[in-house]
């Protein structure tokens, strides 16, 4: 491991800062389309729905963009640091700066570790509503349809086989 100066090491730092301010902007927003999601879900506004898709499709070229920038940034510590790519990471830079700018870093990664947690949460969460939309919306035809969702099929014997989809339960009855 190669040892940079004070100034290359802070510089360094700084840019770790930089790319994890960048980070945890694209989190906020992803938070703030995951609870946008959660508001417009069963409303059938499909404008809300169309200008959240740009949006996510926005953000991800964002983040896609970001990526690029932790490559680049892994390429700067590696070269810095003169350890290989796949050993440098912002936590080494970390361990060898000063203490405020170190401890900056280290309340960065908490507050991404929070985001991605509640990323987490909220998509487990819009998930559900959605299933739960979906199943609804699945009943709701079956009931006003007056269909119980049947179809006939042969098994390998030759019996014909009626199926009845209700509510997601599929009932067989082979008939002689």
């Amino acid at each position: 491991m190669t040892s940079p100066s004070k100034i290359q090491l802070e510089q360094l730092g700084e840019k770790c800062i930089r790319h994890l301010e960048n980070e945890y902007a694209n989190l906020q927003n992803f938070v703030d389309i995951c609870h946008e999601i959660q508001k417009t879900l069963g409303t059938g506004n499909q404008q809300a729905n169309d200008e959240l898709m740009a949006r996510q499709k926005t953000l991800e070229s964002q983040i896609n963009q970001t990526g690029q920038s932790r490559d680049e940034l892994r390429t700067a510590i590696a070269s810095q640091l003169g350890i290989s790519e796949s050993e440098a990471t912002i936590r080494q830079v970390q361990k060898l700066l000063p203490p405020a700018m170190s401890d900056r870093i280290a309340e960065f990664r908490q507050e991404i570790e929070s985001k991605v947690e509640s990323i987490r949460n909220l998509t487990s969460a819009n998930n559900l509503l959605l299933q739960q939309t979906i199943d609804i919306f699945q009943r709701l035809v079956i009931s006003l349809s007056g269909s119980e969702g049947q179809s006939q099929t042969y098994t390998a014997s030759g019996q014909l086989r009626t199926r009845l989809a209700s509510n997601h339960v599929v009932i067989e009855n082979a008939q002689q």
